[in-house]
């Protein structure tokens, strides 16, 4: 590795690199588990307001609540009432057909995904997509049940067999009215508030799984390229890993090589840096090295520390606390603290998420709401810190940018589309009622 210049640059080992390990070992990512739901629309439907059970706190003037009043059958002109709220509340026929697609494309989706032929990154960058689609869809429809309720107010036989049912007058009526508006929009940006919500999660669980798969394939590749111990390992690892599953090749070609698929850098039991430096391992699952006094150069406390902290995130950590220990010399001990904190944003790491501990105190850390608890250890390097936080934010967006791949989406999206065609071509040539033999 090449000499570090903090002030120049802190990525000691490029996201280009990164991205050239992951791309040879693409056959490695693991089974995706499909989608982490396929029901978002659903059971949206299921909790919209459909009728008077929608209403079910509004109270009735003579006592009890305008649902019990509506759907009972005295007197007669109750149901006839209750008949015309559901009837304005319907899906209008827009609505249901983006509700089907939106169930077709994600249930294709899932299989697709099931099936290895789209990444993670795809599925979660398609259903964000598909969020925008449906919300429009839904806000369509809720601007259509608003403005129904609202004008069947406006005709005086429903007006008459409300008053009829609840027991009271046009003063009153418009009270209820008011209050029925006012619960179904309330109820109605609840709901789509949960749905998109549902939707953006599930995007981030899959982007997450995506992210962490990118560690463990760039530093399973990049260690089993630098050490013979550590191949010989890692191929052990991945044929007793893959001995009861399904009988893969490990030839590279085109679509890159499966030796990493399923090895876990949890079960390493040698552990080393980036140029194949031996580090210890802990029997709590830590890993220690030791820094001499003199003939230390910062990039070999950088290649250290980082290829330590790569490790860890590998493994899927999501936090990091680094101790260093140097009684002797505690302002030797504070640079290389510093250091490991620039080395740990190196890593992958949120910067507030990376805890360093100097000769057994607290010098840099976040509370868990992520806000500073601790920042003496850059009291007065406040510049390297901020340079170490925005370098941050780039390693992040570099490694968005490497995960997805636009070509891949747009071949998603046309294959999508080409399923749900050829299922709905298969539903309207079936027979409507087919006989039994």
């Amino acid at each position: 590795m090449a000499d570090l210049d903090v002030k120049k640059d802190l990525e000691a080992e490029s996201t280009v690199e990164k991205k050239r390990v992951y791309n040879y070992y693409i056959r490695s990512l693991n089974d995706s588990g499909g989608l982490p739901s396929t029901n978002n629309f659903n059971d949206f439907e299921a909790n919209r307001v459909k009728g008077v059970d929608g209403f079910a706190k509004i109270k009735a003037p003579g006592g009890g609540t305008i649902a019990e009043k509506l759907k009972a059958t005295d007197p007669r002109e109750a149901p006839l009432a209750k008949v015309k709220i559901e009837t304005a509340l319907e899906e209008s026929d827009p609505y249901k057909a983006a509700r089907k697609t939106f169930n077709t494309n994600l249930a294709n989706l899932n299989t697709l995904l099931r099936s290895g032929k789209y990444t993670l990154c795809d599925a979660a960058s398609y259903l964000l997509e598909a969020k925008n689609t449906a919300v429009s869809a839904i806000k369509a429809q809720q601007k259509q049940e608003k403005d129904n309720l609202d004008n069947l107010f406006q005709d005086d036989a429903f007006r008459n067999e409300m008053k009829m049912s609840l027991s009271c007058s046009d003063a009153q009526l418009n009270s209820i009215k008011t209050e029925m508006m006012s619960e179904l929009a309330k109820s109605q940006n609840e709901e789509l508030k949960k749905f998109e919500k549902s939707l953006q999660d599930n995007s981030n669980t899959l982007f997450k799984r995506a992210e962490q798969e990118w560690y463990r394939i760039s530093f399973l590749g990049q260690r089993r390229g630098v050490s013979d111990k550590v191949k010989k390992e890692i191929d052990a690892l991945h044929s007793n890993a893959n001995q009861h599953g399904e009988n893969l090749s490990i030839e590279t070609g085109n679509k890159g090589s499966a030796r990493l698929k399923n090895v876990n850098p949890k079960d390493l039991q040698t552990h080393i840096t980036l140029t194949g430096k031996t580090l210890q391992a802990g029997e709590d699952g830590s890993l220690n090295t030791q820094f001499g006094r003199w003939f230390q150069t910062d990039a070999d406390v950088y290649e250290t520390i980082t290829s330590m902290a790569e490790e860890m995130k590998a493994r899927g950590c999501e936090s990091i606390t680094i101790r260093v220990n140097n009684s002797t010399d505690p302002k030797l001990a504070e640079e290389i603290g510093r250091k490991a904190y620039e080395s740990a944003i190196l890593a992958g790491f949120d910067p507030k998420k990376i805890t360093i501990l100097v000769n057994g105190d607290p010098k840099y850390k976040h509370d868990d709401k992520g806000k500073p608890e601790k920042t003496d250890l850059f009291k007065e390097y406040p510049q390297r810190l901020k340079f170490a936080q925005e370098k941050a934010i780039k390693i992040a967006a570099n490694r968005d940018v490497a995960l997805k791949d636009p070509a891949n989406q747009a071949n998603l999206k046309n294959e999508l589309q080409k399923l749900r065609q050829e299922q709905e071509a298969a539903e309207q040539a079936a027979p409507a009622n087919p006989q039994v033999p």
